[in-house]
């Protein structure tokens, strides 16, 4: 009679214990709501070129559940120690979800938590010059944020040597053409071709515009030129100061900042933040009075842009017909 008992009551808490992991909720909290991936900028990198990897957390539990943080470290190589301390999100994206909340309590389904992370300056890559030459794996691991599907996940690039005009740009600028910000505009003008001017360009000028939103692109769009302006560095259309760098107002700022972006297009037209320069210099064409050279650029994202920016353009595009903010065949 006593086994009976325990046998009875060993049943019945199997019972319990199958009810309990039905409900979507315990299965989602045991199981873990979020997975983790990681993913690079690009596949091939040139020595001293910044390494931006992209972690992202999506929630694919089916249902709200609270957001998750990343807070998890880089390594790389195999190794078992990690590349730096983490010290918060850092980058040209720190992107969360919801409709317009900076930081919402809960995640909705399919919402995506997602920062970029410097690999090159956090695992030396950056500091070890012709040393860093040849192919890596970089994995990012989290061991202590709750909700996660997996604890960690990996990235592979190649490093290679500069050559042609970025060769000569590295060997003019001491190996590190990125270090001294003082010689910014000497690197425009010595070397605009150069893969190391574009990030200059990209840095100083467009990084961040895929962040966003419709509403903030049309109130842009809607300023006039004299209220835009910002300290340059000098290149050939900016006469250099003995401080290198130099103010532009205006009509005279956004033309010059046009001009580049042309120039970076034009010599590195897939580079990976190729499409945040197209969408910003729609903006400034905008601005510019040129509707039509910006629609067709809007027009052109949103159909062969990089997913993110694509759908903000086609948005925007959707915005500009629907406010009447566009003459001619394109308004329609």
């Amino acid at each position: 009679m006593r086994d009976t008992r325990r046998h009875l009551k060993e049943y019945l808490w199997l019972l319990i214990a199958a009810a309990l992991l039905t409900i979507p909720g315990l299965v989602g909290a045991q199981q873990g709501a979020w997975s983790l991936s990681v993913e690079a900028s690009s596949v091939r990198y040139i020595v001293r070129e910044p390494i931006w990897t992209r972690v992202v957390l999506t929630n694919q539990s089916g249902q709200e559940v609270p957001k998750a943080g990343a807070y998890g470290e880089l390594y790389l190589d195999g190794s078992d120690r990690p590349c730096r301390p983490y010290s918060g999100p850092t980058g040209p994206e720190v992107v969360g979800e919801g409709k317009g909340e900076h930081n919402p309590p809960e995640a909705a389904p399919g919402a995506e938590v997602a920062v970029w992370l410097n690999a090159a300056e956090q695992c030396r890559l950056s500091r070890d010059g012709a040393a860093s030459i040849g192919h890596h794996k970089i994995c990012y691991r989290d061991e202590e944020s709750a909700g996660l599907r997996n604890r960690s996940a990996c990235v592979s690039f190649s490093i290679e040597a500069p050559e042609g005009v970025d060769r000569d740009t590295y060997q003019a600028f001491g190996h590190d053409p990125l270090k001294d910000s003082e010689r910014y505009g000497e690197l425009l003008r010595r070397f605009p071709k150069s893969t190391y001017a574009a990030y200059v360009v990209w840095h100083r000028l467009a990084s961040g515009v895929d962040r966003g939103t419709t509403e903030g692109y049309l109130s842009i769009m809607q300023e006039s030129p004299d209220r835009f302006g910002n300290s340059v560095p000098c290149d050939e259309t900016a006469p250099c100061t003995k401080h290198g760098w130099m103010s532009l107002k205006g009509s005279q700022y956004l033309e010059w900042r046009v001009g580049w972006f042309e120039v970076v297009l034009e010599h590195h037209p897939t580079i990976w933040f190729a499409d945040e320069i197209r969408l910003r210099l729609a903006l400034d064409r905008y601005v510019l009075g040129d509707e039509a050279g910006s629609a067709a650029l809007l027009d052109e994202l949103g159909q062969h842009g990089r997913s993110d920016i694509a759908a903000k353009a086609s948005e925007l595009l959707t915005a500009l017909k629907k406010r009447g903010m566009l003459s001619g065949p394109s308004s329609r």
